[in-house]
């Protein structure tokens, strides 16, 4: 699951 937050992209980059 790729979910990309606009507050925190980075954190959310590791879900794959």
């Amino acid at each position: 699951m790729h979910r990309k937050v606009s507050m925190v992209p980075e954190q959310h980059s590791k879900y794959d």
